[in-house]
């Protein structure tokens, strides 16, 4: 096992900041994990009803269980955000950059995405963020404080059927677009 964590973190070396890289994609692939994860491993799963006797389902967590997970991933980011900063794409790699406004967004905590917003548009603006996540914390923010969104990132759960998402109400869907041109999304 020793051999395998050294060789992981011998990967990251490639990076001016290779300890900050191999922590945010650490916190990352935990924030991904049932997000992302569970669908890629049950796609691997597969099922043959000729030879396999049960169908295996990757393991479900409860809302309470999900949101525990994300707050204790944004405890921890909390704290190398602190030590470190927001990180930008040359110091730390393209996902890992990317974590820290993927686990803020996750983290419902608006008044870090009100310190940390400026920081990472001011990251885009200089090529070392990406305007996407950009555009998704803002709207995040925006739905957080009760406004309406600019971008049209954010869904929400159509009352009017519980199994389908509509979008969160937005500024001006004739303006979209062009908002979404100007930042490149």
């Amino acid at each position: 096992w020793k051999l395998i964590e050294s060789q992981i973190k011998n990967s990251y070396k490639k990076y001016k900041n290779s300890t900050y890289a191999f922590v945010l994609d650490s916190l990352y692939t935990e924030d991904q994990r049932y997000r992302r994860l569970a669908g890629f491993v049950q796609d691997l799963e597969g099922y043959n009803i000729e030879i396999d006797t049960v169908i295996w389902d990757y393991p479900k967590i409860s809302d309470y269980e999900w949101h525990q997970r994300d707050s204790a991933i944004y405890h921890h980011l909390k704290m190398v955000l602190d030590e470190y900063g927001i990180p930008k794409t040359s110091e730390v790699g393209k996902r890992p950059a990317k974590s820290a406004a993927v686990i803020l967004i996750h983290s419902h905590d608006s008044l870090a995405l009100v310190k940390y917003l400026p920081i990472y548009e001011a990251n885009c603006k200089e090529g070392e963020g990406d305007w996407n996540y950009y555009a998704t914390m803002y709207d995040k923010l925006c739905t957080l404080q009760g406004v309406l969104q600019r971008y049209g990132t954010q869904f929400v759960t159509d009352p009017e059927n519980p199994d389908r998402l509509k979008r969160y109400k937005h500024e001006s869907k004739d303006k979209m677009n062009e908002w979404r041109k100007k930042i490149a999304i």
